[in-house]
């Protein structure tokens, strides 16, 4: 099969998105499909990749083109439309990416037009925090017009949680959902014993936090849950890997500092693929009190790291962690938060205990390969009457 991915942007700041759909074609790849991703050069509302336009790059098995984001908003690409308009016809099978965006909107009506089967993917944009809280008049208006006819256009849609499925249904898409976790690949971290961030004592808890700076991502939440459980457990460093917005982030030097935690509290920015490995293989359990997320790559990459995770229940595959016993699940609230916190800080035996059962979850539900081998049975299935 000729598979075609497009997706607004591969930016590594842009987060789980752009690091699934390069997982997606990496094992599609791996299967023996031709693959192919189209994506802008975004790498942030005001940054741009340093990578080739307009020309195929070969890695990991898979074609990658990227072409110039010419405009900020809905991460608009015009030279994108020539090519897509152009080659989309030659693919079996198309796989559409996020939405509200231009990206996903082109390659869904391009197949449309030409008659080619496509799966759309929203990376959990139509869970209801989003809706609700971020332009909730200009996308409901949006989906209106436009989103539901991608959607209800779809051979499928493909998401990573029972959660995620169900509350599409609630908003009267019929199509068929197919639920595909996403899968981490093999760690390959470092260890830089100079690094200043780990320069505490052996006896030091490390709580990470590992994502993109963002209000979703329950920082507001996570702070003073620290503050409140350093109370319990003095001996403890937080760590806050991550980069995006400067204005956030600001804000996150300024909580900081008004909790008065500038010797507990280390900014890590953004890690690379090594560095992030490193940090989880050496922190004592990560925290991802979101508001909302449809999956949680972080959670799953320090399970497959044989750490503990806190994650909050809008965190769509709490259901899963918490059947396997893998970690614990909160509320958004900032007390709850503190005492889990502190309670795995206080006991190294459950941290050890829910480590080791993370990593056979991981084995068992979020390895390699498996995601790759049920969305080609899905293309299969679901493109056969092309």
């Amino acid at each position: 099969m000729r598979i075609l991915h497009v997706i607004p942007s591969l930016g590594p700041r842009r987060g789980g998105p752009s690091q699934a759909a390069k997982a997606m074609c990496r094992e599609l790849a791996a299967l023996g499909m031709d693959v192919t991703i189209v994506a802008s050069d975004d790498d942030g509302p005001a940054a741009h990749q340093e990578v080739p336009l307009n020309q195929p790059l070969v890695a990991d098995g898979y074609t990658t083109i990227y072409f110039r984001r010419t405009a900020a908003e809905y991460t608009f690409s015009a030279p994108m439309i020539g090519w897509v308009t152009r080659h989309l016809r030659e693919f079996d099978f198309v796989h559409a990416h996020a939405l509200f965006s231009f990206a996903p909107a082109l390659a869904a009506f391009a197949a449309q037009r030409h008659k080619v089967p496509y799966a759309i993917t929203p990376h959990g944009i139509l869970r209801p925090w989003g809706i609700q809280k971020r332009r909730s008049r200009m996308k409901q208006l949006s989906f209106n017009l436009v989103e539901r006819q991608m959607l209800n256009g779809a051979a499928f849609i493909q998401v990573t949680s029972n959660v995620e499925a169900d509350e599409i249904r609630a908003m009267g898409i019929a199509r068929p959902i197919e639920v595909v976790y996403l899968a981490v690949r093999d760690a390959d971290g470092i260890r830089d014993d100079q690094s200043a961030a780990w320069a505490e004592p052996d006896d030091t808890i490390r709580v990470l936090f590992l994502g993109r700076f963002d209000p979703v991502k329950g920082l507001d939440l996570l702070l003073p849950a620290f503050d409140e459980a350093r109370q319990h457990i003095p001996k403890m460093k937080l760590l806050l890997a991550g980069g995006g917005d400067s204005a956030y982030k600001d804000w996150i030097v300024s909580e900081i500092a008004r909790l008065e935690l500038e010797e507990h509290v280390s900014l890590l920015g953004f890690l690379d693929n090594p560095g992030k490995w490193d940090a989880l293989s050496r922190c004592d359990m990560l925290v991802a009190p979101s508001y909302t997320e449809s999956f949680s790559m972080s959670a799953v990459e320090a399970m497959a790291a044989g750490k503990p995770v806190i994650i909050s229940d809008q965190v769509a595959i709490h259901d899963v962690i918490a059947e396997a016993q893998a970690g614990l699940i909160v509320p958004c609230d900032v007390h709850q938060l503190a005492q889990a916190i502190w309670m795995l800080a206080a006991d190294a035996d459950v941290r050890r205990v829910m480590g080791t059962r993370g990593r056979q979850l991981v084995e068992a539900q979020f390895a390699a390969g498996q995601m790759g081998r049920s969305l080609l049975d899905c293309y299969q299935r679901y493109g056969s009457g092309k």
